[in-house]
C-alpha cells in the first residue's frame, strides 16, 4: 500500500497581464495558538509578493431572517474585526479561535499564455506547515 500524495491546495490568479499586479487572499485555520509567518518556497521568475498576514476576532452577531439577503435558517453568523497583522517575514502572534487570513500578490512577467507557479509556506510555531499553491496564466 503506498502513501497518499496530500496536494496543496491551489490558489488560481486566473488571466493577468504581464507586468499587471493582482492581489488575492486564502484563509489558514489554525490548529493551536501560535506565532506565524508566510513565505514563497517556490516562485518561478520572481512573480509571487506575500503582502501580508491578518489575524481577525469573529463575534457571533444575530441575523434578522427578514432582512433581504439574509442566510436562510441561520441565527447568528460569524463576522471577523481586524486584529493584527505581519509582513509575514516578522512572526505574527495569532489564537486557535481567530481567522488568519494570507495576502498574496502575483505581477507575472512573460509571454501570453505562459503559466507562472508559486508555493507560499504558512509555518506555525507548534504546527505542521501549511503550503498553497499559486498559479496565474499570462495573457
Amino acid at each position: 500500500m503506498s502513501t497518499p500524495v496530500i496536494k496543496p491546495y491551489l490558489l488560481d490568479f486566473g488571466l493577468v497581464s504581464s507586468g499587471q499586479r493582482v492581489t488575492s487572499t486564502f484563509q489558514v485555520h489554525p490548529p493551536s495558538d501560535a506565532e506565524v509567518t508566510a513565505e514563497m518556497v517556490r516562485n518561478d521568475a520572481g512573480s509571487f509578493r506575500v503582502q501580508q498576514v491578518v489575524a481577525y476576532n469573529v463575534t457571533k452577531e444575530p441575523v434578522d431572517p427578514s432582512m433581504p439577503g439574509a442566510p436562510a435558517n441561520t441565527t447568528e453568523v460569524a463576522v471577523p474585526h481586524y486584529h493584527s497583522a505581519s509582513n509575514g517575514q516578522v512572526p505574527l502572534a495569532i489564537r486557535s479561535n481567530q481567522w488568519v487570513v494570507v495576502e498574496v500578490e502575483v505581477t507575472p512577467r512573460g509571454s501570453s499564455g505562459n503559466l507562472v507557479d508559486g508555493i507560499v509556506e504558512i509555518v506555525g510555531t507548534g504546527w505542521v506547515p501549511v503550503r498553497r499553491q499559486l498559479r496565474a496564466t499570462i495573457k
